[in-house]
C-alpha cells in the first residue's frame, strides 16, 4: 500500500541544534512519505549541526534578519514560503510546528496536525505580534485534526482553547551508548555543566553567584550563546556548540549537570529534553523546580531559589556530587522514554484519523 504523503513544516532551520522536530521526522518516515520544509536564514550566526543529514525530500524557504521589523524583507520571505508550498494540495496531511505558520495553510483541505512544543506567545515582547500569534494559534487549534502537546501545561492550555482532539506526547531520549553511572568523588575542584541554548531563560545571576562564592567550582555552558559572552568569568565558561555525538566525551569528567532556568511563562510549559539526556549521561543533576518536572524528583536535586542552589551545591560537594538515582532506576526510565516510543504513540493516533 502506498504511503500517505506528509508535509512536515518546521519552525527552525534543519541546521539548528538537533531538537524534537528533527527526531520526529525519522519516526514519521516509518509510516509516511515525508517532505520536510524549513526556513533557512540568509545569514547564520551559528555553526550548523552536522550529525543528522538533511532529509532526501527537503525544501526550504528563505528568512532574513530583522524581517519582523522591515516590511520589504518580510514580504520577500513570505513570497519564498508560499512558493515552497504551492503544491501543498498533493499532501494528505500537513504537520505544523508553530502557530504563525498556519496563516499559509488556511485554505488547505487535508488533515492538519499541530505539534504544540512551546508556549509561543510568551516568547514575544511586542504586544501586536503577541496578539497575532494568539489569534493564529486559536484558529489552528480549532482547525487541526490532532493537536499534540509536549507538556501537561500545554495540553491544559489547548484543551481550554477548544482542541477537538489532543494528545500528550512528551519529549524523549536519543538512544546511544550505555554510559557508566558517575561515582561520587571528593576532589579539590569540580566542574558543573549546562547543555542547551544559552538565552534569556538562563539564570545568570545564580550561576555568577556560585562562580563568585566557590572558586573550586567551574561552570561550563555548552550550546549556542550569541550575545551572552559578556557574562563569562574565569570559572564561568562558554564552550559554544558541541555536536551531540561528541557530547559525552566533552562532559565525561564533569561532576554535575545543571538546568538553571529562570521560572517564567516560557519555562512553565517546557518538558525539557535536557533532563532526559542528563539522566542518560549518568551524572549528578541539579535543576530549578517547577510543577511540570516534579516527576523527575527521583533523579534530580531540586532548588527553588538562589540561596537554596548555593547551599545545595555546597552539600553536594561534600558528597562528591553523588547521583540521586541508581543504574537500575535510570535504565527503567530511559526504556520508557525513547523517541521510538514517542513515534509509536503519535503514529497510532494518526492512524485513527483515517479510520474515523
Amino acid at each position: 500500500m502506498m504511503k500517505k504523503k506528509l508535509l512536515y513544516v518546521m519552525s527552525v532551520d534543519w541546521g539548528w541544534i538537533v531538537q524534537r522536530p528533527h527526531l520526529l521526522v525519522a519516526e514519521l518516515e516509518k509510516d509516511y512519505e515525508v517532505t520536510v520544509l524549513f526556513q533557512k536564514p540568509l545569514i547564520k550566526r551559528w555553526k550548523s549541526q552536522k550529525e543528522l543529514e538533511q532529509p532526501k525530500n527537503a525544501r526550504h524557504s528563505v528568512c532574513f534578519p530583522y524581517q519582523d521589523r522591515i516590511r520589504l524583507l518580510n514580504t520577500i520571505s513570505e513570497i519564498s514560503f508560499k512558493n515552497a508550498i504551492k503544491d501543498v494540495d498533493q499532501y494528505d496531511v500537513v504537520w505544523i510546528g508553530a502557530p504563525l505558520l498556519y496563516r499559509f495553510f488556511m485554505d488547505y483541505k487535508g488533515k492538519i496536525i499541530y505539534d504544540c512544543m512551546d508556549n509561543y506567545p510568551a516568547f514575544i515582547k511586542n504586544e501586536k505580534a503577541k496578539q497575532e500569534t494568539i489569534h493564529y494559534e486559536k484558529l489552528l487549534i480549532h482547525r487541526a485534526d490532532l493537536v499534540i502537546a509536549t507538556s501537561t501545561f500545554l495540553k491544559e492550555k489547548i484543551d481550554t482553547l477548544g482542541a477537538e482532539q489532543s494528545l500528550l506526547v512528551r519529549n524523549g531520549y536519543r538512544r546511544h551508548a550505555d554510559y557508566p553511572l558517575a561515582i561520587a568523588k571528593r576532589k579539590e575542584s569540580y566542574t558543573i555543566g549546562y547543555i542547551g541554548t544559552v538565552s534569556e531563560w538562563i539564570d545568570f545571576s545564580a550561576l555568577e553567584h556560585i562562580a563568585g562564592q566557590m572558586s573550586d567550582v567551574c561552570i561550563h555552558l555548552i550550546g549556542p550563546a550569541s550575545g551572552y559572552e559578556m557574562h563569562a568569568k574565569p570559572n564561568l565558561v562558554f564552550d559554544g556548540v558541541v555536536e551531540h555525538s561528541r557530547l559525552y566525551e566533552f562532559i565525561k569528567s564533569y561532576d554535575c549537570l545543571i538546568m538553571p532556568f529562570v521560572i517564567n511563562d516560557i519555562i512553565l510549559a517546557v518538558d525539557p529534553v535536557k533532563l532526559y539526556e542528563y539522566i542518560s549521561f549518568g551524572k549528578c543533576i541539579i535543576s530549578v523546580y517547577y510543577d511540570e518536572i516534579a516527576r523527575f524528583e527521583p533523579y534530580v536535586y531540586f532548588y527553588h531559589n538562589e540561596e537554596e542552589l548555593v547551599e545545595l551545591v555546597k552539600c553536594l560537594k561534600e558528597q562528591g556530587f553523588k547521583p540521586k538515582y541508581s543504574n537500575e532506576q535510570r535504565e527503567r526510565f530511559l526504556a520508557d522514554s525513547t523517541w521510538e516510543q514517542r513515534g509509536v504513540q503519535i503514529r497510532e493516533e494518526m492512524r485513527e484519523l483515517w479510520s474515523e
